[in-house]
């Protein structure tokens, strides 16, 4: 369907216009109704239509402006004049200003039917024109990129090429030329990138870029441009500058793999999830392939981990060309220990960090999970709140060290996690009814070591 616009400050006739021609049948559809031309002006980048068919004598912007203004705003559509028979000077006027056609009031169906068939042929014209344009241009930037000559190069002017990195689906990519006038703008995909090039002859108005940027930013990609150029010979090298910045951006992908899998491997889920959204996005900007790379080093180093677990290592391997969350979230599910349980998880942690500053919420910060959730859980599966259950064992600890060892009561307090010897000595008083160097002297029945 053609899009069309009417344009008419009198109600009633806005209204005629728009039930007594059957625009369905005539392979338009009214996308928008406007009362005045300065709304039609306003409405134009929003409605985008094909055909605008408006009142030639209206109050403030008349129909021989309103031709006039959308042309310079960059309209490359069809008018058509609604006229009264006084009018026929301003429609002769409209007519020089490229109007398609006009109408007489009232309208009259069947002569609206001529008038829009008209409309057609010339939209038709056009847009095989303009596809034409399009192709011619979409060629020479290929070439120009490849560094090859190209016969439909416009002339003069100036050039700038940017890419995103993979190339977008056809609408985003479409979306993306609309930004720029017709026969100004074109996309090549060369190798696993995209490339745009944009050509304007105004050394001092330059295309706006911010609107691709949007673009771009819905999609997760970051856009790259190069210098701008008065020679399209040198796009081939600009072209080449531009992927050698995105390669180098891809020399972090191994490490950024290598944060996920580290992950992966301690089995947090909530680091996993982070990780994998953030290596989605850096992905997107560095090429088509990125993402293939990430997934085969993701696999490879994750698939280590179950090198004497055949059976598992097989269901492993059916997620490879998942997504991947979708990875990670398998490889931990199968890394994970039969019925094993958080409470357990935790006690390895506290195990091997017993002498640093614990408490639930940097443990269940490091184990990927929320510190309620896994306080709940805590409770839950031990019978002990974790903060209880940490002073128990740092307090076990010490009076094995002091059974054992020569050391000073201060010290061992630092070496189970206190960093107040007077918290030290009251956890220690509640658990064994004595102090520190009581319950030392206590024991000495066996021979201190030392160690």
């Amino acid at each position: 369907m053609i899009r069309v616009m009417l344009v008419d400050d009198e109600p009633f006739a806005l209204e005629g216009l728009k039930l007594l021609i059957d625009w369905r049948s005539e392979g338009f559809e009214v996308c928008a109704e406007c009362s005045s031309g300065a709304e039609a002006l306003r409405r134009l980048p929003l409605d985008r239509p094909e055909l605008i068919v408006t009142d030639i004598r209206m109050a403030g912007v008349d129909g021989l402006e309103l031709i006039s203004s959308a042309k310079r705003q960059g309209f490359n559509g069809q008018f058509v004049i609604v006229s009264g028979y006084g009018d026929f000077e301003y429609a002769k006027s409209a007519l020089a200003l490229g109007a398609a056609g006009y109408l007489l009031k009232p309208v009259e169906p069947e002569e609206a039917s001529a008038v829009l068939t008209h409309v057609r042929r010339r939209l038709f014209e056009r847009e095989t024109t303009l596809s034409e344009k399009r192709a011619a241009f979409t060629q020479a930037v290929s070439s120009l990129l490849c560094g090859m000559p190209a016969d439909a190069v416009p002339a003069g002017g100036w050039w700038r090429v940017a890419t995103w990195g993979a190339p977008l689906c056809h609408g985003d990519m479409q979306r993306v030329l609309s930004v720029y006038a017709e026969g100004a703008a074109g996309t090549c995909i060369l190798e696993d990138k995209e490339y745009l090039v944009v050509h304007w002859q105004d050394e001092n108005a330059e295309p706006e870029w911010e609107t691709v940027k949007a673009i771009l930013k819905e999609r997760h990609s970051h856009l790259l441009q190069s210098d701008r150029t008065d020679d399209p010979s040198r796009l081939a090298a600009l072209r080449a500058h531009l992927a050698a910045q995105l390669d180098t951006s891809c020399g972090a992908l191994a490490e950024r793999v290598a944060v996920l899998t580290r992950a992966v491997a301690l089995r947090q889920s909530g680091e996993c999830q982070a990780r994998c959204a953030e290596l989605e996005t850096f992905c997107a900007a560095c090429g088509a392939d990125a993402k293939t790379r990430a997934r085969q080093q993701l696999v490879t180093e994750c698939a280590q981990q179950f090198a004497k677990q055949p059976e598992k290592f097989a269901e492993f391997l059916t997620a490879q060309d998942a997504d991947l969350e979708a990875i990670c979230t398998l490889a931990i599910r199968l890394l994970a220990p039969e019925q094993e349980r958080l409470s357990d998880r935790v006690a390895e942690y506290v195990k091997t960090h017993a002498e640093e500053r614990l408490t639930v919420e940097n443990v269940a910060s490091a184990l990927g999970y929320n510190a309620t959730y896994l306080g709940r859980v805590f409770r839950d599966e031990t019978g002990t709140a974790f903060r209880e259950w940490l002073a128990a064992l740092r307090i076990e600890r010490a009076a094995l060290l002091l059974y054992r060892t020569d050391e000073n009561v201060c010290v061992i307090a630092e070496r189970v996690g206190y960093s107040q010897y007077k918290r030290f000595l009251k956890h220690f008083k509640r658990r064994y009814g004595l102090t520190p160097e009581q319950y030392r002297r206590q024991n000495q029945a066996m021979p201190a070591t030392g160690k």
